[in-house]
């Protein structure tokens, strides 16, 4: 039958979802704002599934000025701020990164909200939480990079009922594919073949227990043209890339970013270290291999060194496996840059698409195709 029509600031709910919504109210703009309230309205007669998905942290900033200092105390003090080495430290980078980190806090005091919600409902201890972000911050050499300050993020999981030691930290790899799995077993649902992932159930049981060997990730198109992937094994990364003639700057956004101009400002006085070169450097190499303990930002390619041949032979073959398995390819006819890589303006008008041509796997069929690959 036809859907009806949803309420005044509330959006069609797609299959599966029974309720959408933007989670905006006034003074809080960061899509939080009405997670309690559907906590507090939702069916008692029946198990629930939430996705409270937040624009905290995304640019451009809102937390600043929908500030509730009785709620999230005081804001973050630019000085006190740690500036990651490829970025420079300078007061508009400090004020930069300490609005990022107000929004992580706003983010950090709905998520308490939900809980303290849960336990007054009494339900808190059968209640599994996943919280997770899906990618690094918006900022140049962060977001949209497959090195740790674009990729590695924090997955925290608490569940009373289910995970026997509270607290206890896993060293083992995950990746944001083994949530739909976890999730099923965890709720005794059957599993479809569309999955991938594998199921993070065991190390709630032991936070020892290994599950993968390896995570992959990949970078397509992300307002500009990009077709890369890695693979970790827990002690290195390897990174093919595919269009090494771009540098990889990170996403429109973050172009656009006070810490973006300080890195242009910088290199147009050839006062860039070495990771702040990173930033700008085209071309890339092809390959790219970090041993990750050694090496935390990932700086020290050893793809040429020949005491890591070895490492560099065996998950390229890793990476091959991966791709032939799942259909990944890189076509020639590959979606454009959407924004200027200087100045992160929109190139053409609002609504034009020219950029956006064949995405990666599209000639394989990649989307109907359910085999993993090496895990």
């Amino acid at each position: 039958m036809p859907q009806e029509e949803p309420p005044a600031g509330r959006k069609a709910a797609p299959e599966p979802f029974e309720v959408v919504d933007s989670g905006q109210a006034p003074g809080n703009h960061g899509g939080h704002a009405l997670w309690v309230k559907h906590i507090q309205e939702r069916p008692k007669d029946r198990p629930f599934f939430f996705w409270f998905a937040s624009t905290d942290a995304h640019r451009g900033w809102d937390a600043d000025g929908d500030w509730d200092a009785a709620a999230y105390g005081p804001k973050h003090d630019p000085r006190k701020v740690r500036v990651p080495p490829f970025l420079v430290d300078n007061e508009a980078t400090r004020e930069d990164l300490a609005s990022y980190y107000n929004e992580v806090t706003r983010l950090d005091h709905y998520v308490g909200r939900v809980v303290q919600e849960l336990e007054r409902q009494q339900i808190a201890r059968n209640t599994l939480i996943f919280v997770l972000a899906d990618n690094g911050r918006p900022f140049p050499r962060a977001k949209t990079r497959l090195h740790d300050s674009g990729m590695k993020t924090a997955l925290v999981a608490h569940w009373p009922a289910g995970i026997r030691r509270a607290g206890a930290p896993s060293t083992g790899l995950a990746s944001s594919i083994d949530l739909a799995p976890t999730i099923l077993e965890v709720a005794n649902m059957s599993r479809p073949v569309t999955l991938q992932g594998r199921s993070l159930r065991p190390v709630f049981e032991n936070p020892d227990t290994r599950v993968r060997r390896f995570a992959f990730s990949e970078h397509n198109w992300h307002d500009y043209e990009a077709n890369a992937r890695g693979v970790r094994d827990g002690e290195f990364l390897y990174i093919l890339n595919l269009r090494p003639a771009q540098p990889w700057q990170g996403p429109a956004d973050s172009v656009r970013s006070p810490s973006y101009a300080a890195l242009q400002t910088a290199r147009q006085t050839s006062s860039l270290s070495l990771a702040q070169r990173d930033v700008f450097l085209a071309p890339r190499p092809t390959e790219e291999l970090y041993r990750t303990a050694d090496d935390p930002p990932q700086l020290v390619n050893l793809a040429t060194q020949p005491a890591q041949a070895a490492a560099l032979k065996r998950l390229r073959a890793v990476m091959q496996q991966w791709r032939e398995e799942t259909g990944d390819s890189a076509p020639a006819d590959y979606s454009r840059d959407g924004f200027h890589r200087d100045t992160g303006e929109r190139l053409g008008k609002q609504r034009d698409t020219s950029y956006y041509r064949t995405p990666a796997g599209a000639d394989q069929n990649a989307d109907r195709v359910n085999r993993p690959g090496p895990y």
